[in-house]
């Protein structure tokens, strides 16, 4: 199945911008919004959080010179994101929404332990 041509376009645009290396440090700043607002249980603050996490990533303007490793890093997701999908690929591609799910679940809750320990372990898998 093809690309419709206006998404494939889109994408190139987003992912042209995805090199900007803020795309990728602000990710993370979005948790301590999305743990606040499971926490006092505002499915409207999680929704919102969430959409700003998934857009952020062509929020900032494509550097002029980007960096050789992040256009390598780039074209792997790009490839990954676009080939066959397997079993296995589909249950990796999950691993994030349902970390993020687990996440949500310990604040709302109000668990911040819990939290806490699934925080650390998202960090801990993230490095691998």
């Amino acid at each position: 199945m093809d690309i419709p041509h206006c998404l494939a376009d889109f994408g190139d645009w987003a992912f042209d911008r995805h090199a900007n290396p803020l795309s990728w440090y602000i990710r993370p700043l979005f948790l301590l919004p999305l743990a606040w607002f499971a926490y006092r249980r505002s499915g409207w603050g999680m929704a919102c959080t969430l959409v700003a996490l998934a857009s952020s990533i062509f929020w900032f303007p494509a550097p002029a010179q980007p960096d050789p490793q992040v256009l390598e890093f780039l074209d792997f997701e790009r490839k990954w994101l676009t080939g066959n999908w397997n079993a296995q690929k589909t249950l990796l591609a999950l691993v994030a929404p349902l970390s993020l799910a687990a996440f949500c679940l310990a604040f709302w809750k109000r668990s911040v332990g819990w939290g806490l320990v699934i925080l650390n372990l998202m960090a801990g898998a993230k490095l691998l």
